[in-house]
């Protein structure tokens, strides 16, 4: 086994590339010259992973995701989903309307009509 063979297994091993560099006497340039294969685990083709965004509790049943507040509650082990709204303001109208009438999912459109509240669309 070769020098840089040597120098690429010890790195897989999991040496650090300062420590690699100081035993078999090579600059990083040199290094990099000579290695055919990339000294990084990631491959070309992959994709960088996306974040994923998460909702942010803001209040009861309210949520927020980037700019957008969202209405939604756990009843009898469903989710309702009470719409989104570009103002905190607006989604607790629409919230507590939706308290007071027993989470019905028709009532939205009457608390939006109510109130004067645009709901967001996707």
């Amino acid at each position: 086994m070769g020098l840089m063979e040597k120098f690429q297994q010890d790195l897989q091993n999991g040496m650090t590339l300062e420590t690699a560099l100081k035993k078999y006497n090579l600059s990083f340039k040199e290094a990099v010259e000579f290695t055919h294969k990339p000294i990084t685990r990631r491959r070309t083709g992959q994709r960088k992973s996306n974040k994923r965004q998460y909702y942010t509790k803001i209040d009861t049943n309210i949520s927020q995701k980037k700019d957008a507040y969202h209405v939604r509650k756990q009843v009898n082990g469903k989710s309702k989903w009470g719409g989104s709204y570009n103002s905190l303001e607006d989604a607790q109208k629409v919230r507590d309307y939706l308290d007071e009438n027993g989470w019905s999912i028709i009532k939205i459109n009457e608390a939006c009509k109510k109130y004067g509240i645009e709901r967001r669309r996707k």
